[in-house]
């Protein structure tokens, strides 16, 4: 009974048990842990090894090698991470776009907002195209280049005062829908029972009250303004193409499927190096504050250089995507500019082609 108990803590704690002497080691692989996770395993194990309790005194050394290595499976077969499937929920969607439902007048003021600095900034390739013409025939002009300037200027000045305003509603929207959030995610968790905190971790849980917040906050605010300014942009730019040349609205379109399948192939791969530098960060947090809670227990077994090697090797770790992460985004964002240059450079010789 004595020797079950004490391989229970000694799997739990990671303590390293000898299979000949059956007797727990504290070396190279020694982690602190809770006296409370102890006991329970404590209990678990017993309950576990109780019906073998003969077979195992009858023979100690190969039962414990082979329960050794059942638990070393089991712990593998644990840790290994699985990929989160992704499935659209509609009935998800509606509930995370009534969180943003108490802001409606302030985001509804924005789109206004929205639609009037992007309308200014659709304007101003159709204003160069006018000054320039002023300036190659002012006799034929319709209007003088002096009305064409401050024309351009006051739309230009209208759209920055959209901007400024845009701007100011999201981020108090924002603001808004983060101190809502937090504060019922906040009454949520503390009317959690006991065990879902067993279940869970302190780190975990203060990373949904700050970074989990501001991701979902960010998103219904920040990321769908700036996705309704690009479909706005987009969608006028074609209708102003196609008005002027529909040959070169062709050309246009024909380099969208391009730009298309990269930018989604190489999206794709960063959100997925985004995601493993999300849960490296968060393995190194877990580490470190297993450590400093049980800080008693490291310095009773001095095993302080240790730990800190251990810590050392979850930051070279998060190092280490994160530098692959960069890179990607580098590459990413490189290319995507390169593309879109070239197709520029594409379209102007189209269009004075056609223009000769």
């Amino acid at each position: 009974m004595r020797r079950t108990r004490a391989v229970a803590v000694g799997v739990v704690s990671g303590a390293r048990i000898s299979p000949q002497l059956n007797k727990v080691k504290f070396g190279a692989s020694f982690s602190p842990c809770f006296a409370r996770k102890s006991s329970v395993a404590t209990i678990y194990f017993h309950q576990r090894y109780s019906s073998t309790t003969s077979t195992s005194d009858s023979n100690p050394t190969n039962n414990s090698n082979s329960n050794d290595k059942t638990n070393v499976v089991n712990k593998e077969k644990t840790d290994k991470p699985t990929k989160p499937k992704f499935k659209f929920d509609r009935k998800r969607l509606w509930q995370l776009i009534s969180l943003a439902r108490p802001e409606a007048a302030l985001l509804s003021v924005s789109l206004v907002s929205l639609g009037i600095s992007a309308t200014s900034n659709l304007v101003l390739p159709y204003g160069i195209g006018k000054i320039l013409d002023t300036i190659a025939n002012p006799l034929t002009a319709q209007y003088s280049l002096t009305q064409v300037v401050a024309s351009l200027g006051a739309i230009f000045v209208l759209g920055g005062a959209a901007t400024i305003l845009r701007i100011s509603l999201i981020g108090i929207a924002g603001e808004r829908l983060v101190q809502r959030l937090r504060g019922s995610l906040f009454f949520s968790l503390i009317s959690k029972p006991l065990s879902y905190f067993d279940s869970n971790r302190t780190g975990d849980l203060i990373n949904r009250l700050s970074v989990d917040v501001e991701i979902v906050s960010r998103t219904l605010t920040s990321e769908v303004a700036v996705g309704l300014r690009r479909i706005i942009e987009g969608i006028a730019g074609l209708g102003i193409v196609f008005y002027l040349s529909p040959q070169l609205s062709i050309y246009v379109l024909s380099t969208v499927p391009i730009m298309a399948i990269s930018g989604l192939f190489f999206g794709n791969y960063i959100k997925s190096l985004s995601r493993s530098l999300q849960d490296a960060a968060g393995k190194a947090n877990q580490v470190a504050e297993e450590r400093i809670s049980g800080i008693r227990t490291v310095k009773t077994f001095t095993q302080e250089s240790k730990e800190h090697d251990n810590y050392a090797d979850h930051v070279r770790a998060v190092f280490l995507l994160g530098r692959k992460a960069a890179v990607s985004r580098a590459f990413f964002f490189g290319g995507i500019q390169t593309l879109a240059y070239l197709c520029l450079v594409g379209l102007l010789y189209k269009g004075g082609s056609l223009v000769n």
